[in-house]
């Protein structure tokens, strides 16, 4: 057993992850409403007050040891407020493109490296390695399904013939990566649910407060659903 701090925040955990959940009874219900309020205020106000940290230490403290250029960030930040007037609200336009521009051309450069050269560099491999089959095998099978997949993007010729054929091939390799890809975040989504799930019933003495907690609130919701409460509430 823990002390009782730790007991109440994971009865209140309990008490959260059930009422969201209930979402799935599929009609509106108290749990749900107040979990979700209760979530995006607690995400709102952490929010704030890593962002008041941030311009604290990134900010301000700078400019107190003499860096003047980081005030230019507060200005331009304020200027961004400058949007909730009417006779002021182009001047939010200055940072708001300054900020676009500069996370474009930091995007730009990285997708050029990361999404574009380093696929092709990763295409340039020898086709047969002696050594080692199995490698052989791989690097074999990427650079011809990559193939396969720009034959399937040409749209300026008939897809006839030996071009035909490979921009079909190429099709079901697409079909194949992008059902593979939506397999591992499935997995990634079912491998957080059963982590979690193993944080509430884990140790043994907290499967039954988490399995009771989750049946008497099914059953609130239930009950309130017969009687015709959730109607009321919803209205």
């Amino acid at each position: 057993m823990t002390n009782g701090y730790e007991f109440l925040l994971f009865i209140l955990a309990i008490i959260t992850t059930w009422a969201m959940y209930l979402q799935l009874y599929g009609k509106p219900n108290p749990f749900y409403s107040f979990a979700q309020a209760t979530y995006m205020g607690a995400s709102f106000g952490l929010d704030l007050v890593v962002t008041f940290l941030f311009l604290y230490t990134s900010g301000f403290i700078p400019i107190t040891k003499g860096d003047v250029f980081m005030a230019l960030g507060f200005v331009l930040g304020f200027a961004t407020l400058l949007r909730l007037t009417k006779r002021y609200a182009w001047v939010s336009r200055i940072p708001l493109a300054i900020a676009l521009g500069t996370g474009l051309g930091l995007g730009i450069r990285t997708q050029i490296f990361a999404g574009f050269l380093s696929q092709i560099m990763s295409l340039i491999t020898p086709f047969a390695v002696p050594s080692d089959a199995m490698t052989s095998f791989y690097n074999i099978s990427i650079v011809l399904s990559t193939l396969f997949m720009l034959s399937f993007f040409l749209y300026t010729v008939q897809r006839e013939g030996p071009i035909g054929i490979s921009s079909q091939i190429g099709e079901y390799a697409l079909y194949i990566g992008l059902g593979a890809y939506f397999a591992q975040v499935f997995m990634g989504r079912a491998g957080l649910l059963v982590g979690y799930m193993q944080n509430i019933t884990t140790p043994a003495w907290k499967t039954p407060y988490s399995l009771g907690i989750g049946v008497l609130m099914l059953a609130i919701v239930i009950a309130m659903d017969r009687y015709g409460i959730l109607e009321k509430l919803s209205d």
